[in-house]
């Protein structure tokens, strides 16, 4: 079996032939090969217990094997589920920190998972497997295939406002939402709660695109890569227009430009923020973190007009004016979950008194914390940013906010 393997043709030229890396990608081509169950099981258990065991065992090109297999030779849900569960594993990376190790998301494992296909991969299960009870089994079954996919594309969304990650999708865009709105149209029985799970995978597989676009950041609109205009100052910011950047600057950024959060301050800042847990170490961590927070000064406008109803009804029913709200979106959550509190409730008495001193009765306050830094998240110590922005809240109860029928927004000037 080993001769087999090692007479494979090796991923890349610059690989020696005889080295572990090439043998697992040898092994998953092996795969490919194998037509009887028994024997492919056999190899897929070898697979898992070595790619598990030593993470260091993946490159680029067990990546891109792995993934190939999943799109072009799984045959049965159990293969299916073997291949989205090691390309999840494949992303992930060990820690160097000899104090506390940890398995996290790794963006360059993420970004060529996402180049070679992964969310494709996924979406193409949902269709052949998605009304399968097998699929749809999540209760007391953490291995069914739709917990398997829908961990791997939390993952995706978790890293995807990371600079290599952010890049990969873009690139992916159009035909990511070209399956998805196929999918989407396409008939599925309405007498069970299957339907119900592969909408769901299908609105994660959305979150991940709606969360690494790029928006304008006065009218929202949706921007290629050559309509981006960045503000010079901050490189934070970025527009459609020299109209908009005016106006944004008018009407707030001005304020903001180049500054760092300031807690006596709340209530009048656009755009700023501050670091939780982050240790900026060295140039590549401090490249890393800026493009994070500029990744999230783009998509924060889009987040509050996509959440502007449930805004208004959740200030409604606390019976308070929008400029005593709070909006609290964590983006940690797939898709991004928002609470509106009253300031009292999100600020400590110290900080709700600056705020009631400086805030602006025409404007309402949203705070937004990031995705992880370093590729963790799900407790309150993880390493995050969190910005604070306010927008007109006549852009939540006026006319100015128009939305398209492909789901984009403008705003009327």
């Amino acid at each position: 079996m080993v001769e087999f393997i090692f007479s494979l043709p090796i991923v890349s030229k610059d690989y020696d032939p005889t080295c572990m890396v090439s043998y697992v990608a040898g092994l998953i081509q092996l795969l490919n090969k194998i037509d009887d169950k028994r024997t492919r099981d056999k190899y897929e258990t070898e697979l898992r217990v070595l790619v598990q065991t030593t993470l260091d065992l993946v490159d680029k090109g067990v990546i891109k094997e792995m993934i190939d297999f999943g799109l072009n030779n799984t045959t049965d849900l159990s293969s299916a589920k073997f291949a989205v569960n090691m390309a999840y594993v494949m992303v992930l990376q060990k820690t160097n920190s000899s104090i506390d190790k940890k398995i996290l998301a790794n963006d360059t494992r993420v970004a060529f998972a996402v180049r070679a296909g992964l969310v494709e991969m996924c979406l193409s299960f949902v269709e052949r497997f998605g009304q399968s009870r097998l699929f749809s089994l999540s209760r007391g079954d953490e291995n069914s295939l739709f917990q398997e996919i829908q961990r791997t594309i939390e993952t995706v969304y978790l890293i995807s406002l990371h600079k290599k990650t952010a890049k990969a999708i873009a690139s992916k865009r159009v035909v990511i939402e070209k399956e998805l709105l196929r999918l989407r149209g396409r008939d599925i029985p309405n007498h069970s709660d299957y339907d119900y799970k592969d909408k769901k995978l299908l609105y994660l597989a959305k979150s991940v695109l709606d969360l690494s676009g790029t928006y304008c950041c006065r009218c929202n609109k949706s921007l290629s890569k050559t309509e981006v205009l960045q503000c010079n100052g901050c490189s934070g910011m970025v527009y459609c227009s020299k109209s908009c950047q005016k106006e944004d600057w008018l009407n707030g950024h001005s304020l903001t430009c180049n500054k760092k959060l300031a807690i006596d301050q709340p209530g009048r800042f656009q755009g700023l923020y501050s670091l939780r847990g982050v240790q900026v170490k060295d140039e590549r961590a401090a490249s890393k973190l800026k493009e994070l927070k500029n990744n999230i000064s783009m998509i924060q406008l889009k987040l509050f007009l996509d959440k502007r109803y449930e805004i208004q009804s959740r200030a409604h029913s606390l019976g308070i004016p929008l400029y005593d709200c709070v909006v609290v979106f964590d983006l940690q959550k797939c898709p991004p979950s928002v609470e509106t509190k009253k300031y009292t409730s999100a600020y400590d008495a110290s900080t709700s008194k600056h705020f009631e001193e400086t805030r602006s009765k025409d404007n309402i306050t949203c705070i937004y914390h990031s995705p992880h830094f370093n590729g963790e998240s799900g407790t309150q110590f993880v390493p995050n940013i969190s910005m604070q922005r306010l927008f007109p809240h006549e852009w939540l109860s006026g006319n100015r906010v128009i939305r398209h029928t492909d789901g984009s927004y403008t705003i009327k000037k």
